[in-house]
């Protein structure tokens, strides 16, 4: 389970960092998308703060393993957050689906966690 900890928490870091980063920066497609979910620049970008903490937390949960799930489960609540503004904007259901899958490999990373015990 150590080696589907670590998968995990990259792909998780790799993708949240990169996402969290285009928010932090207000890239215009990111903005785009905040006005269309009804969320100012300022609130994405904040959201983009918790997101670059989260892949932090998980690369540095690599060394030290509750802080890679705590950053996780942290993980969980945003992409659930970030799922619910997709289908409360009235998006097709199909654009809630990557969070709810990165929800998924989070947890994922959490049962690692618990389960391999380092």
């Amino acid at each position: 389970m150590w080696a589907t900890y670590v998968t995990n928490s990259m792909l998780l870091a790799a993708v949240l960092g990169g996402a969290g980063a285009a928010k932090l920066v207000s890239a215009p497609p990111v903005v785009a998308q905040a006005n269309r979910l009804g969320y100012t620049a300022r609130t994405f970008r904040f959201v983009g703060l918790l997101e670059v903490s989260a892949a932090v937390g998980l690369l540095l949960g690599l060394a030290w393993m509750p802080i890679g799930a705590a950053s996780a489960i942290g993980l969980v609540v945003l992409l659930a957050l970030a799922a619910r503004a997709h289908l409360r904007s009235g998006d097709p259901i199909f654009r809630a689906l990557p969070p709810c899958a990165l929800a998924a490999v989070a947890v994922l990373t959490v049962v690692a966690a618990v389960v391999s015990g380092h």
